[in-house]
Formats: structure tokens, sequence, C-alpha cells
């Protein structure tokens, strides 16, 4: 009697730790934030860059997460991001564009999704001639 308790035990156990397997595959356990494009643009200083900054979030299994908000921050320069939040669509990207701050030289952008490995973008404000 005690042998089939025990035995029935292991395969209620096993069968709720398939069944937990099961469920964590299907979500996410980490999200991993890559940037695409946009990097190494430049422009006339006060300018809208014409190309946005693009991230993809994927899971673990490389597989796109819809959905997950990306924080857009500038870090150097004057500029501004037309998003400071924009969730991921269905391929898993997200984007902003950049209009250059009023001085000349580099602008940099970092996104972000909480992890520590953020995504920085980078663009040069050339001087305006007259």
């Amino acid at each position: 009697m005690m042998k089939r308790v025990v035995r029935q035990g292991l395969v209620s156990l096993s069968a709720a730790l398939l069944l937990a397997g099961c469920v964590s595959t299907t979500a996410p356990r980490f999200a991993i934030l890559k940037g695409v494009s946009g990097s190494g643009q430049a422009g006339a200083v006060g300018t809208l860059l014409p190309e946005p900054f693009v991230v993809r979030v994927e899971d673990q299994n490389g597989a796109a997460v819809e959905g997950f908000v990306v924080t857009w921050e500038v870090t150097a320069g004057n500029g501004a991001v037309t998003e400071e939040e924009s969730p991921t669509d269905p391929q898993g990207l997200a984007s902003t564009l950049l209009q250059l701050g009023t001085t000349p030289g580099i602008n940099r952008v970092r996104a972000s999704i909480g992890s520590p490995s953020p995504v920085v973008f980078t663009a040069t404000g050339t001087a305006v001639t007259p």
C-alpha cells in the first residue's frame, strides 16, 4: 500500500512539473533588447532625423515579444525624442525619432526595458552655415 501511494505521488509530482515546464516555455522568462537600425545618422542641428531609432525585444528563445514598453532617454546633446515610451509591436519592434539638439556634436539616446543592458544610439548634429 505504501509503495502505491509513493508511486502515485511521484506520478502526480511528475505531471505537475511537466505542466509547469510547459507553461514556463510559452511565457518569456526574460527579455533581450537589441538595436536594429537608426544609429550613426547626421543632420543639421535642431532638425528631426529622417530615420527612427529601432529596437527589438525578444524572449529567451529569440521570439518577438509584443506589448513590452521601451523607455527612450536622451543622454548626451540637448536633443529630444518624439516618444519617451513606446510599446513593441507584434514583431517585437519599438521606435522613436530624435530631434537633434541646437549645439553641434554627438547626441546619444538610450533605449531600455529595465534590464541591465540598454541599447545606445548616436547621431551627430552638424552646424548650419548661413
